[in-house]
Parts: C-alpha cells; sequence; structure tokens
C-alpha cells in the first residue's frame, strides 16, 4: 500500500507508505532485502509494528534522484513461515514552484514598509525578494556575508530569496574605495578596449567609463575583457566561494528541514552584452559618442580589423553586423562559463538562470529592429547552456508566447522572466518576476 510517488522537497523521517499484504489476515513483518541489487534501499527506514511503515531515510531533492527501486520481503510471522517479495518504483515529483520576485532585499525594496502575510511554505506561487550582488567589485568575504545576512533574512520571514548577480554593470570606484577593483579597471588584459591595437601596440585604447539610460543617464565603470583568463579566475573564485558555496551549504540545511523552497534561485549576469553607444549623453565628453567595444575580447581570439572585415565580406554583412556576430559567441562562452561556475560550486542547473534582453532573440519582438545592434542583444542561442536555465528580461512590447516556442525548438521547456519591463503611457517602469 505504499504510494507509487513523493513530492519533492520533504525531509528525512517523512512517510511514504504503510506496508501490507492484502486478502489475508496473517500477520507479515517487513524488511528491505537484496541491496546489493537494490542500492535505494539505504535511502529507507522500516519502523512501526511488523517494521510496516515506509519511511524517508534522507531528504528529498529531485535534482539529486528522480526515483527509486526497493525490494520488499514480507515474511509470515506467529508460526508461519510464507515469505513474498515484491519491488516498488517510487517516482519523485518535482516541486515546480512560480516565483514572483520583488527586486532587492527586504530593507531595499520600494515594499519594505508592507506588511506581507506569512508565506505558506505549501503554495506553488511564492513572492521572493531578490538582493543584487556585484562581484566584480566586491571580494569574496564581502559577498559571503552579503549572501548570509539575505539566507538569514529568508529563514526569518519565510520569504524566499533570489540572488540577481550583476557581471558587468557597476558603479565607477575610486581608489580610496576599493583598491582591488581599480586593479581591474587598469589592466589592459582585463578591460575592454574601444579599437583594436594600432601598428606596434600590445593593446587598444582602454575604456574608462561608459554611460546606461536606466531610466535617466548614469555614469559606470567599464566593461571587462570576457576572455580575459585573469578577469576569468578572479570572477570564478568570487562566484563560486563567494556566493555559490554558502548558498549550497544553507540549500542542504533547508533540504533537511524541508524548506528547500526558500531558495527560488539565482540568475547570473544583467543582461550580458558589450558596450555600444550611438548617441551622446547628457555630461560625456567630447568623442565619447559613438564608443563600440568587444575589441579585446575578439583580439583574444586572434582577431584584428582586417579579420572583422573577412568575416563581414564572406557574410554580406556591415563590418559592425560582423563585429556583432563574433561577439554573439564570446558572449555565449563567457555565460556558459559564469553558469558552471556557479553550478560546480554546488548549485542544481535548475535553480540558475542566464540573463539577457529578449528583444534580442529574433524579429517576433516589438522591439527587435530598433535595438538589434545594441550589444547587449543576442539571439536566443546565447542563453542556452548545459548549466541553467534560460533566463531573459521581458517587455509588455514583446512576446513572450513567442520566446516559449523558440527554446521548445531547442528542446527548452523551462525558463524564467527574471527581469519584467511595463511600459504604460511610455513610462518605463522596471519590475522583476
Amino acid at each position: 500500500t505504499t504510494s507509487d510517488s513523493i513530492d519533492e522537497g520533504l525531509p528525512s523521517g517523512t512517510l511514504v507508505g504503510s506496508l501490507a499484504v492484502i486478502n489475508t489476515n496473517t500477520p507479515f513483518s517487513y524488511s528491505l532485502v537484496e541491496s546489493g541489487s537494490y542500492p535505494d534501499n539505504a535511502s529507507f527506514d522500516l519502523t512501526g509494528g511488523s517494521s510496516s511503515n515506509l519511511m524517508m531515510a534522507e531528504p528529498i531533492d529531485y535534482e539529486t534522484k528522480s526515483s527509486y527501486t526497493i525490494r520488499v520481503l514480507a515474511a509470515e510471522t506467529g508460526g508461519g513461515s510464507l515469505l513474498l517479495t515484491n519491488t516498488f518504483t517510487i517516482a519523485v515529483n518535482q516541486d515546480e514552484k512560480q516565483y514572483f520576485i520583488i527586486h532587492g532585499a527586504p530593507n531595499q525594496t520600494s515594499l519594505q514598509n508592507t506588511e506581507f502575510p506569512p508565506m505558506d511554505p505549501g503554495s506553488r506561487r511564492q513572492v521572493a525578494f531578490a538582493p543584487l550582488l556585484l562581484p566584480l567589485v566586491t571580494s569574496v568575504g564581502d559577498l559571503q556575508n552579503a549572501v548570509n545576512a539575505c539566507l538569514d533574512s529568508a529563514e526569518r520571514s519565510g520569504y524566499p530569496v533570489f540572488f540577481h548577480v550583476d557581471d558587468w554593470n557597476h558603479p565607477p570606484i575610486a581608489p580610496d574605495q576599493n583598491p582591488s577593483s581599480l586593479e581591474y579597471q587598469n589592466d589592459p588584459e582585463m578591460v575592454e578596449w574601444t579599437a583594436f591595437p594600432a601598428e606596434g601596440e600590445e593593446h587598444g585604447p582602454l575604456l574608462v567609463r561608459r554611460w546606461l539610460n536606466w531610466g535617466s543617464w548614469q555614469v559606470l565603470g567599464p566593461s571587462p575583457n570576457f576572455e580575459s583568463p585573469t578577469f576569468r579566475e578572479l570572477m570564478r573564485e568570487r562566484l563560486a566561494d563567494g556566493i555559490a558555496k554558502p548558498i549550497a551549504e544553507r540549500v542542504e540545511k533547508w533540504k533537511q528541514e524541508g524548506r528547500y523552497y526558500l531558495f527560488a534561485g539565482i540568475d547570473v549576469g544583467w543582461e550580458t552584452g558589450y558596450y555600444t553607444m550611438d548617441h551622446s549623453a547628457p555630461g560625456m565628453e567630447p568623442g565619447e559618442n559613438n564608443i563600440n567595444t568587444g575589441y579585446a575580447a575578439l583580439h583574444a581570439r586572434g582577431h584584428d580589423a582586417a579579420s572583422v572585415a573577412q568575416v563581414a565580406i564572406a557574410n554580406g554583412i556591415t563590418e559592425r553586423e560582423a563585429h556583432k556576430l563574433l561577439m554573439v559567441d564570446v558572449k555565449r562562452d563567457y555565460t556558459a562559463f559564469l553558469t558552471r561556475a556557479v553550478h560546480e560550486g554546488g548549485i542544481s542547473t535548475n535553480r540558475i538562470y542566464t540573463h539577457y534582453p529578449s528583444c534580442g532573440f529574433g524579429p517576433q519582438h516589438a522591439d527587435y529592429e530598433a535595438l538589434k545592434n545594441d550589444g547587449r542583444h543576442s539571439p536566443i542561442e546565447a542563453t542556452i547552456n548545459d548549466y541553467s536555465r534560460t533566463g531573459f528580461t521581458g517587455y509588455t512590447t514583446g512576446n513572450q508566447q513567442g520566446i516559449a516556442e523558440l527554446l521548445a525548438e531547442h528542446g527548452r521547456s523551462k525558463f524564467g522572466i527574471v527581469e519584467l519591463n511595463f511600459f504604460p503611457d511610455l513610462l518605463q517602469e522596471g519590475y522583476a518576476y
């Protein structure tokens, strides 16, 4: 009479079902047998009278194991000699919750004074908070402290946490704020360039700062060179040790307690791209407009101005379009590197998301033609790798169903809208979802 399935997320000690031999009044006792051929036996205990209660001996986690097969012996008691054996397969039901994400830690959002009712752990729909982490300019120790503070908040409040990890946007860093970050900004190998090297030069001109319009113009620090081995090792350490490790340790505890739902996930990257600018912004220095980057990454892959021109001729496109075509592969590989670092730090792939703007996914999107040359925008293939689910910025002017169909063509049925922008009356307001 055991159940043929059990829900993910339940703790060790959960009752799976009760064992009984039907159509008889003869008493039986039960044991798990042939464990050499049925290693899943070790995941269960038999308790109660006649050892008839089949209990989980470990937390139930779909990512770890999606089904169990066990062998049970029923032995007649009270002087009888009848022996019966049976094999049971118990499936694990994956608990796919839907999370509505409010950007910011609980004390950082516009809703910090809002009274939320207690969250029902059994509800399929959950409200979660999403703090922002900046590994490019934050030490491993400071990242660990920030992550643990948010995990503690989730434990106290009962509201899940989702982590936004920004891989290339950050405010400019002054020398007295974070000297170690200046090493990245001033290193010709680690920072992006605004052109290929001139003849006789080892590197191109370094990007000093860049502009971004998030409702108003902001000055940001320079973009990193995604192909730099030194930069990648810096990011790998901070992602794996500073972010993924403390999350993985806490998740193991939550699994034991049946509270895995408190970890909503993590997106790695924030509209990952390279910098392009075709117009001036208030406060720009002369010559700062019409800046393109990606030259350091392409140079690391063996390209120069001549090879980009050859790609343009071969494909019948402009040199700028050829530059972007080559950078799509750079971004795809870089995103796979980021998500792999988080996964190898102990996070399940179905809790890891990429983050790209959906308006780059193709002509089915209303904003595609206007924005297709932006260095942040890439075809949907760039978002897909073996270590994560596709995550993207959604827009009310976009076609989310069309995106789902595109992903299905690549064998992907699960994705996350990790940021959602609304455009009521042309007034943009940003929310994460």
